[in-house]
């Protein structure tokens, strides 16, 4: 568990780079990190306190996640670069920088970030590059999640795994070049180095980047008002620029396809040479035991030849040094010889024998082992002498002895092939050794080498394998074993001389493919350049487009092919959107110029003005027989005089085939020539027609040559256009003046007063009767609002309130005392109301005549009611006087029946002419559900003889109104008596009570047959029954809902009805609260 909550061990150190070169570079690339930070900073930033205490959090949490929670990484032990390295992926060591960069901003999360890279370099890394690292990571990270760029690639760059991602990858070649700074040797084994190591790194790094990208999204699911969300976005570089398009799209590419050729060129290089230089060390070593074996096979041929000499002599001391100084001239193999007795005394010894100490014998020499040659080691490089011993067996003296021959290797002549072939080892740097068996050094081609240890155990066949040096650096071995012999070949090199042959092979390469990037990117910037600033030369010009401004000039493009047919166009469609636009403009202003006349005369001499600002010397408008304007035609123009004679010509050719446009010689073929009158280069003629209406014709003259457009024939078009519609509407607003004339002098001669309010209820016409109504004879009405002019509030709502006519209009006494009747009718206009008409109707003799009539009606009942009641009385009694026949019994029912009729018509009329005549009413407090439950109560058995079930709805609370309760009664009863009749057997009819805010609103509801529409509007006049035949139920006076509508009027309420036929009506009775008793007066 140790390995994974602290897996960070000893050494704790940061060590500062031995090359000056990384010293530089870390300076350098400080200063380039702080540049970045400062531009990238979110400009206009303030510290605030919530920063502080996230940066605060975040610091703290550097200290806890940097060092703790880790996995070690398993690498290629096998890699000598990598032996003894060890890289950890720290799962949190990211977070607080990253967390940092997506709450906080860019230098937050870089001074968070320095201060886990260091932290991180004191306990991993050990370098000083580390801390940049972090912020370099913190940077790209940063940027990514704050962008604000629109596009698709853009808005995932924000989310934070992508942008941990793309912060990898966009700081690895930093990583590279830090890599290479911090290792040691020549900088081809240093890239070897950072080659083998940077998987393992890339893994480190991003398992940290990516577990703290996890962790971040978690953050901003859990903070997302906290974590940064672009404001606005805008457009991405790529978008705002086709040249930062191509550089953003073509130098990855192109720098990936260098890097993956560079790379593949490298890995050859180095496989190549690693194969040339094994296949160099296994020829040398070959040969080189060859050259060794036959060496040592001719020393040990001479020593038996001296040995044999040795022993036929059997001499003495004297005997021996003689025939040693001879053999040493005569074979010239040795520089020395020795007879040894068998303890290692030297018996004889040439040259010399005072200097030379006791030699141990090797107890192979007695043993007839050939494992007896030995190096004896002097000063001096290449200085090593070689030992050859040989057994003397018993000779003629009885003596055993040993014979001893040294050698140097270096001055040997027969050593000299042997020592060409390992001295050509040097070349490469490499070392070569000569081992016996047990692996006791024969020969040392340099003994001062540096290159490692002697192998540790022998091998049977020829093996090449690699390690490294005391100092790190890795070596290639090569142990050959010399065959025949218990000797080998043992060569070793150093690795870097494999990458320094590499890296000259690869460099041409690298410099060849990046001049070849570098020559297509200024190729390709050079070839599209002009095309580009053609373009933006193209989109400056549209800009001016867009802004109105036609003033473009033709400049001739840089680039050529597709690029000027595009100018062509372009100018050619600049040319036809200014005509166009000149055309618009010319015809703006001409309208402008129409919006201040007031008369036709002045508009079309707006007309022909624009006429004349194309360059034309006459303008004629010649009208049609019947076109009443007061006039033949319009002209303008210098020449117009001149030209005049052409009209008939030209109208009647306009008028046979609706356009003419005649250039130079077209005129004296199409038209009538005379000498002696002047006749102009160009005319074009055109219809003034509108709306199917022929008005005249439309021609202009040039007294100068001209070639007409599209855009000049359809300018006068226009013009032609305007001129017949004008000229229409000219005439229409005349007849319309004069209808308007005919109208106000009707309308003034009215009785009837009549005001016309627009939307916003201000009068907009009145008559005179109106004004002299209302008494505003001195006030100016026009203009006004309504609500200003009249005193009366109830008129003043009832007019506000809207439509009121027929049976709904209501009756009001005026200023000038006089009794009149409103009538409102809504104007409608495309089916919104725009305004309305009021109507005051003088009613004032047709109330004379009613109240006549009132008057002759009640005297009439009056004087009818005791006569009935006598006749009633009598046809009863004389029922009883004696037995009658059925005849007779029936003739008397029939005159009771009748006079019934007659007094319930006669009780009706006394109570309209009550109620007509403005006596007062009993007004009292009354309960509405008292009433309304004893007018239901009354109306049971006749509802119970139809079957027709009745029933009141009330509210739960108690409500009272200010009324007379009879006549409320009998208007109740009324509703319901007809609700009754006109329901057939079998149905519902029910009386509900509802309290408004100020009202109280008694609705009879029926399942009835319901009202036809052409009944609904003489419903509430006197002697008025449905048209629909029910039979005997039918019959009726024709006063019940006149009495209705009276008593409504009488207490400042009214009555109304919603019906539908074969589905029954309700009839609504609202009285107010409070009884006013100026209401229906």
């Amino acid at each position: 568990m140790s390995d994974i909550f602290a897996p960070l061990m000893p050494e704790y150190t940061i060590d500062l780079p031995k090359d000056p070169i990384a010293l530089v570079a870390w300076v350098i690339l400080f200063g380039l990190i702080v540049f970045f930070i400062i531009r990238l900073r979110e400009k206009g930033a303030k510290i605030r306190r919530e920063s502080l205490i996230w940066m605060a959090i975040l610091s703290v949490l550097v200290l806890v996640f940097t060092p703790f929670i880790g996995i070690p990484l398993e690498i290629n032990s096998g890699n000598v670069f990598n032996q003894g390295k060890t890289f950890h992926i720290m799962f949190f060591a990211a977070v607080p920088w990253l967390a940092a960069g997506g709450i906080i901003g860019f230098i937050p999360a870089s001074l968070i970030a320095g201060v886990s890279g260091l932290l991180y370099a004191y306990l991993e890394t050990h370098h000083i590059f580390t801390p940049l690292i972090f912020i370099s990571f913190a940077l790209f990270y940063t940027w990514g999640v704050r962008q604000n760029y629109h596009t698709a690639f853009y808005r995932y760059l924000r989310i934070p795994i992508i942008s941990a991602f793309l912060a990898l990858i966009m700081t690895t070649p930093l990583i590279f070049l830090t890599q290479i700074f911090i290792s040691s040797g020549d900088y081809p084994l240093r890239i070897a180095i950072v080659l083998a190591r940077m998987p393992a790194i890339l893994i480190s790094y991003g398992g940290m980047l990516f577990s703290g990208s996890l962790i971040c999204i978690i953050l901003r699911a859990l903070f997302p008002n906290k974590w940064v969300s672009p404001a606005a976005l805008m457009p991405s570089p790529s978008e705002k620029s086709v040249k930062s398009r191509f550089l953003l799209i073509t130098v990855p590419i192109m720098l990936g396809i260098l890097i993956l050729f560079v790379g593949a060129v490298w890995h050859v290089n180095v496989n190549s040479s690693r194969s040339d230089l094994v296949g160099k060390l296994v020829n040398v070593s070959e040969v080189g035991a060859d050259a060794w074996t036959t060496f040592v096979d001719t020393g040990f041929l001479t020593l038996d030849e001296i040995g044999n000499a040795v022993q036929s002599t059997g001499g003495a001391g004297p005997d021996f040094q003689q025939l040693l100084s001879k053999k040493i001239e005569e074979e010239s193999f040795f520089d020395r010889l020795i007879i040894l007795s068998p303890d290692g005394e030297i018996i004889s010894a040439y040259p010399g024998s005072g200097d030379v100490e006791p030699i141990e014998i090797p107890d192979a020499v007695f043993t007839d082992s050939d494992d007896f040659v030995k190096v004896a080691a002097r000063s001096g490089r290449l200085d090593a002498e070689l030992n050859f011993f040989e057994f003397l067996p018993q000779a003629s003296d009885g003596m055993v002895r040993v014979l001893l021959g040294q050698t140097n290797i270096n001055q040997n002549p027969y050593a000299r092939a042997f020592l060409s072939a390992f001295t050509s080892l040097k070349k490469f740097d490499a070392d070569g050794q000569i081992l016996t068996r047990s692996g006791e050094i024969l020969f040392e081609l340099d003994p001062d080498s540096l290159y490692g240890d002697l192998p540790e155990e022998s091998f049977a066949t020829p093996t090449f394998y690699e390690t490294g040096s005391p100092e790190g650096e890795p070596l290639m071995k090569y142990y050959a074993p010399i065959e025949g012999t218990a000797w080998a070949v043992f060569t070793q090199i150093p690795a870097s001389v494999i990458y320094q042959a590499a890296w000259q092979q690869s460099l041409p390469v690298l410099l060849t493919g990046i001049g070849i990037l570098l020559v297509l990117l200024f190729a390709a910037l050079y070839t599209w350049t002009p095309v580009l600033k053609d373009i933006r030369l193209i989109s400056e010009e549209m800009k001016k487009l867009s802004d109105g401004r036609f003033e473009i000039q033709f400049t001739e493009p840089k680039s050529k092919g597709e690029v000027t047919q595009l100018f062509e166009r372009f100018y050619l469609m600049t040319g036809t959107l200014g005509n166009r636009m000149k055309k618009h403009e010319d015809l703006l202003t001409l309208n402008e110029k129409m919006s201040f006349q007031n008369n036709l005369h002045d508009s079309l001499q707006a007309i022909m003005q624009s006429a004349l600002s194309r360059g034309i010397s006459s303008v004629r408008l010649l009208l049609n027989d019947g076109v009443a304007v007061g006039k033949e035609g319009f002209y303008a123009g210098s020449q117009t005089d001149t030209y005049s004679h052409l009209d008939k010509e030209v109208a009647a050719i306009v008028r046979s085939q609706g356009e003419l446009v005649l250039r130079d010689s077209q005129i004296g073929k199409r038209l009538t020539f005379n000498k002696s009158l002047s006749y102009p280069l160009a005319i074009i003629g055109l219809p003034m027609s509108w709306q199917g209406d022929d008005q005249g014709v439309f021609w202009v003259a040039y007294h100068k040559k001209k070639s007409f457009t599209a855009e000049d024939i359809d300018f006068f078009h226009s013009l032609s256009s305007k001129a017949a519609a004008i000229i229409a509407k000219g005439i229409s607003f005349d007849n319309a003046v004069t209808l308007k004339t005919h109208l106000e002098a009707i309308l003034d001669n009215l009785t009837d007063g009549i005001l016309l309010l627009n939307g916003e209820n201000q009068v907009v016409y009145h008559n005179h009767a109106a004004r002299l109504m209302l008494d505003l004879e001195h006030i100016t009405l026009l203009n006004a609002p309504i609500t200003s002019l009249i005193s009366d509030r109830l008129l003043s709502e009832a007019i506000m309130a809207g439509e009121n006519r027929g049976n709904d209009a209501r009756e009001f006494r005026l200023a000038d005392n006089g009794v009149y009747k409103l009538e409102i009718s809504s104007v409608d206009l495309a089916g919104q109301q725009q305004g309305k008409v009021v109507i005051f109707k003088d009613i004032r003799s047709a109330k004379k005549r009613e109240k006549l009539g009132s008057e002759f009606v009640t005297t009439v009942s009056h004087e009818l009611r005791s006569p009935l009641t006598l006749i009633h009385g009598y046809a009863k009694l004389l029922r009883l006087t004696g037995n009658l026949n059925e005849q007779q019994d029936a003739y008397i029912n029939n005159i009771i029946n009748g006079v019934e009729e007659l007094k319930t018509l006669v009780i009706n009329l006394l109570d309209i002419g009550r109620l007509e005549s403005g006596k007062t009413l009993e007004i009292k407090r009354i309960s509405a559900q008292g009433m309304a439950k004893n007018v239901v109560e009354s109306m049971q058995p006749f509802a119970r003889q139809k079957n027709i079930h009745l029933e009141h709805v009330l509210p739960d609370f108690p409500v009272e109104i200010e009324g007379d309760e009879a006549f409320l009664a009998q208007a109740l009863k009324n509703l319901l008596e007809n609700a009754i009749k006109f329901t057939k057997m079998g149905g519902d009819v029910s009386l509900s009570v509802r309290k408004k805010e100020d009202t109280v609103v008694f609705a009879v509801k029926d399942t009835g047959i319901g009202i036809a529409p052409l009944d609904q509007r003489h419903l509430f006049e006197k002697f008025k029954r449905p048209s629909v035949n029910l039979g005997q139920e039918s019959k009726g006076s024709g006063l019940g809902l006149a009495i209705v509508k009276s008593i409504a009027e009488r207490h400042g309420g009214k009555v109304w009805f919603e019906s539908q036929l074969a589905r029954g009506s309700i009839f609504y009775l609202e009285i107010p609260i409070k009884y006013d008793s100026r209401a229906g007066l």
